[in-house]
């Protein structure tokens, strides 16, 4: 099984260094990100107003803040929110496997695996630029303090925690139920309402409490940021059919979590005492995780927080089960088998994308545009008049240090309709030339509506069979 673990990590630092390589964001929504972090580097709100000025993230403004001070570091470009995520990653790995594995190589290892696993079975969002991440560590950062305060009475710690909660929720929202674990964890230690178990839950309802001042204080101080970041994502409808199906195709496809549950009840009674923030967190994390990815535009890396706080539960569960594969009092043959099926089992649970596993073992990883993302920053910087690439602007960003609008926050702003609003109809219409990407992101700037727009397509000898594509308005 250590063996299997080995190599899941393996697969998963060749897919890392793939996607660093390249200059291009990883998807749309990085790109847009980016944007972000280029406009409070100019001097600009992160949140404006899309028929005035653009339409802006749903996200939190902490990662574009963060990123905008590596641009003033390193420069503008696609890498800093890439390694900004990568560096969270590591950190998130290092927080959960250094209370679990302790001293336990073995356990390390396959701990190791299961951590990169989250990273691999969402398309590898530890190099993605979105904050999911850095919102993931802060609040394991909040927990981890709150671990501090309940055990030891730190008081310094717990307000620490309370920032920390509330650094989570600026980064990502949903991450904002990390402030309900502590209350969770503290139902999950049993016994009576004494006078000290009542301060304890006091105590565990100051995180939920800390969060909600801080939306209320956007509401009143940034209205602008409080629409896009509380308004607009409650627009997108959890219709029950959506759930029941983000539910179902969890459990079909990690009958493992089922596994961990009845091992759970079973074992339950003789758990090391930090179990219970595990099975809180991921109890939490599950319930949350389920209902976003149910939402209209959900996907996998909701579940992103759960998947870690499992891994760092069944991590601490590898010593127990080592044992049991070292047991000499079993035939042979029936180690050997249960070892396979173990190793079989691990496999399932950290590659369950193997397509995805392929690609990054051959390092074709580029989702958004291709290897010819310098060649168009280059073309884009010698062309004449008003240039625009909706579907990745950084690339007028690189090429001639525009912030301009992007295709994705501008669909967020609106629902994704069929089309988008006249105003960025007309904007994409007063451009000179425009470039358009195509492949697996490629939704609304199609051909027809370009030629709608009166624009002609260039063909350009160094973008032939490339996913970029030139287009120039014709002459009236």
């Amino acid at each position: 099984m250590a063996a299997v673990a080995a190599a899941v990590v393996a697969l998963n630092v060749s897919g890392i260094v793939a996607y660093l390589w390249s200059p291009a964001p990883k998807s749309p929504f990085d790109a847009g990100l980016t944007i972000a972090a280029a406009r409070r580097l100019q001097g600009l709100p992160i949140y404006s107003s899309a028929a005035t000025d653009q339409a802006s993230t749903m996200y939190g403004p902490l990662v574009p803040m963060i990123t905008s001070w590596l641009f003033q570091l390193f420069g503008v470009g696609n890498r800093a929110g890439k390694i900004l995520s990568l560096v969270a990653s590591l950190a998130v790995v290092g927080l959960v496997l250094l209370p679990t594995a302790r001293r336990n190589l073995k356990a390390w290892v396959v701990g190791a695996a299961l951590l990169f696993s989250c990273n691999h079975n969402v398309s590898f969002y530890f190099v993605e630029a979105r904050p999911d991440m850095v919102a993931c560590l802060l609040a394991l950062i909040a927990l981890v303090l709150y671990v501090r305060f309940d055990s030891r009475g730190d008081p310094w710690a717990f307000l620490a925690s309370l920032a920390c909660f509330v650094l989570a929720f600026l980064a990502k929202q949903p991450l904002a139920v990390a402030a309900l674990v502590p209350g969770v964890a503290e139902l999950c230690r049993g016994g009576g309402l004494s006078r000290a178990r009542l301060r304890s839950f006091a105590f565990a309802a100051l995180p939920p409490v800390a969060v909600i001042l801080t939306v209320l204080t956007l509401r009143a101080y940034d209205p602008t940021a409080y629409f896009y970041m509380i308004t607009l994502p409650t627009h997108y409808r959890i219709p029950l059919a959506g759930l029941w199906h983000s539910t179902f195709e969890f459990t079909v496809l990690n009958p493992w979590i089922l596994l961990g549950l009845l091992d759970l009840i079973g074992y339950g009674g003789r758990r090391a005492p930090e179990t219970r923030w595990w099975v809180a967190g991921a109890g939490v994390f599950l319930v949350v995780g389920l209902v976003a990815m149910a939402k209209e535009g959900g996907w996998w890396n909701s579940l992103l927080p759960f998947f870690i706080a499992a891994a760092g539960y069944a991590t601490l569960q590898v010593p127990r089960l080592l044992a049991i594969l070292d047991a000499r009092d079993r035939p042979i043959h029936r180690t050997v088998a249960l070892s396979l099926g173990l190793a079989l089992l691990h496999g399932a649970v950290t590659v369950r994308q193997p397509g995805e596993a392929l690609r990054a073992l051959s390092g074709v990883v580029v989702k958004h545009g291709d290897d010819r993302y310098a060649t168009v920053v280059e073309i884009v910087r010698s062309l004449p008049g008003r240039v625009l690439c909706p579907e990745d602007p950084t690339i007028v960003l690189l090429a001639r240090g525009e912030t301009t609008r992007s295709a994705v926050f501008e669909s967020d702003r609106v629902l994704w309709p069929s089309r988008l609003p006249d105003y960025v109809e007309r904007d994409l219409a007063g451009a000179q030339y425009v470039v358009q990407i195509t492949g697996t992101w490629q939704w609304i700037i199609g051909d027809d509506w370009l030629r709608e727009l009166g624009f002609v397509r260039v063909e350009e000898p160094r973008l032939a069979g490339s996913a970029y594509a030139l287009w120039r308005k014709a002459a009236d």
